[in-house]
């Protein structure tokens, strides 16, 4: 059976979808802000929402995958020393231990930085205060390569190069 983790009769390869490099990514959310989750995909939008920020925010976005995460800011904008987007590497799902990345405020920003996981996980943090609101974020995540591969892609299938 492809996917059971155990190599049979007519399958190439088994590696029930756990290990590095197969299956895409999975985006899970909360907060009050625009969230889409999404599971198997290669890329996605991450966002505050459509216009201005409501005040006291706290949302959180994690993408969690078997490949390195990339992810670069499209347009940036919120209050100077009082709203923060904090990106952060994570050693597992439950983003227990952190290793942040960076923490944004403001809008004066190179749009062009391109922020990195090889951990397999991270997260998007924006809080923003009861005061004074601005337009907020827009970022684009995407898998750029595997941490490792087992040569086995999800549908139990070679990968190139194996």
């Amino acid at each position: 059976v492809c996917g059971d983790g155990i190599l049979s009769a007519g399958e190439s390869c088994d590696d029930g979808n756990t290990y590095k490099g197969d299956g895409g990514a999975n985006l899970k959310c909360s907060g009050s802000c625009l969230c889409y989750p999404s599971s198997g995909t290669f890329s996605g939008t991450i966002s505050d929402g459509s216009s201005s920020y409501s005040g006291s925010d706290i949302c959180t976005w994690l993408i969690s995958s078997d490949s390195q995460i990339s992810l670069y800011m499209t347009s940036f904008h919120t209050e100077f020393r009082y709203d923060y987007v904090t990106i952060n590497r994570c050693q597992s799902s439950s983003c227990i231990i952190v290793e942040e990345v960076v923490k944004l405020s403001g809008s004066s920003m190179n749009l062009s930085t391109v922020y990195t996981s090889s951990t397999g996980y991270l997260q998007v943090l924006f809080e923003s205060d009861g005061t004074i609101n601005y337009p907020g974020f827009d970022a684009v995540w995407t898998i750029v390569g595997p941490l490792q591969s087992d040569g086995c892609s999800s549908s139990c299938a070679e990968e190139d190069g194996w």
